[in-house]
């Protein structure tokens, strides 16, 4: 995959990144963590650019194990869903089975009824 030369700004420097994702991705993403930086300094005048930094970190790091757990959560409920459903077939088709079963005596029963009359 071929990677794009994406330049940014966050908290007022420049970088120049190299990414295999698309230069509006990388743009979006870099606009995020500029605006959660700005936020965090705009939050408390003693808040230096390092401090905020570290805590948008914080924050997207957060976020991320969140988001981790989260999915782990989503694929094990995925699994007992799909071993519930895969269940639920085997006992539709022998339900089907016993239908059919019931069915053909029905019909022998009324063909051996309507034979007396």
């Amino acid at each position: 995959m071929s990677k794009n030369r994406v330049v940014i700004n966050i908290a007022g420097s420049s970088y120049r990144v190299l990414s295999e994702e698309s230069a509006e991705y990388v743009r979006l993403v870099s606009e995020e963590v500029d605006a959660r930086i700005t936020r965090a300094k705009k939050s408390s005048s003693d808040i230096s650019s390092l401090m905020a930094a570290i805590l948008t970190a914080m924050d997207f790091c957060d976020l991320y194990r969140k988001s981790v757990k989260n999915k782990a959560e989503l694929e094990s409920q995925n699994r007992s869903i799909r071993d519930i459903n895969e269940s639920l077939r085997m006992e539709n088709n022998i339900l089907r089975a016993k239908i059919g079963k019931l069915e053909m005596k029905l019909s022998a029963l009324t063909t051996k009824k309507n034979g007396k009359n």
